[in-house]
C-alpha cells in the first residue's frame, strides 16, 4: 500500500506561499512604478495588477481549501469571495473589495486591453491585495 500524498493544491499553506509570492512581486513593482519613465509605466502598473489579482485569488483559494472546498479553477476573483463568505460572512467586507482586481489575469495579457487607471489607483489595488491576504493568512492561524 502506497502512503497517500497531499498535492500542493490540498495543502492551504502551498496556496498562501505562492500567494505572498505574488503580492511581493506587486509591491516590487510598485515601487518601480513611482518616478518610472513613461514608456515603463504601463508594464510596470500591467505587472503589479497582475500579481495584486493573483494573491488575491490564491489566498481565497487557500480559505476554500482550509475548509474542504476544492478550489474551482477559476480567476473571478468575485465568485471566489462569495464562495469564502458562505464559510466567513464576516470576511465578507474585505472579500467584496477584491472585486477591484477583477480581470486583472486576463484582460491585460492580450493586445487592445486598455490601462485605464492612475498609479494611485494601482497602489490602491495592491493593498486590496494585501488586505485580503494578511486578513486570510490570520483566519487560518487561528484555526
Amino acid at each position: 500500500m502506497k502512503a497517500s500524498r497531499y498535492l500542493a493544491a490540498e495543502v492551504p499553506g502551498e496556496w498562501l506561499a505562492r500567494a505572498t509570492d505574488d503580492l511581493r512581486l506587486a509591491e516590487i513593482l510598485i515601487e518601480r512604478l513611482e518616478g518610472a519613465v513613461p514608456d515603463d509605466e504601463r508594464a510596470l502598473a500591467a505587472g503589479a495588477l497582475f500579481h495584486a489579482q493573483q494573491a488575491a485569488e490564491k489566498a481565497m483559494k487557500a480559505f476554500l481549501v482550509a475548509e474542504g472546498q476544492v478550489p474551482p479553477r477559476t480567476h473571478n476573483v468575485a465568485a471566489l469571495a462569495e464562495a469564502c463568505a458562505a464559510h466567513a460572512p464576516e470576511l465578507k467586507p474585505v472579500l467584496a473589495a477584491t472585486i477591484k482586481l477583477a480581470g486583472y489575469a486576463t484582460r491585460l495579457r492580450y493586445p487592445g486591453a486598455e490601462l485605464d487607471v492612475t498609479n494611485a489607483e494601482v497602489a490602491e489595488r495592491v493593498e486590496i491585495a494585501r488586505t485580503c491576504l494578511t486578513t486570510i493568512r490570520d483566519r487560518l492561524a487561528q484555526t
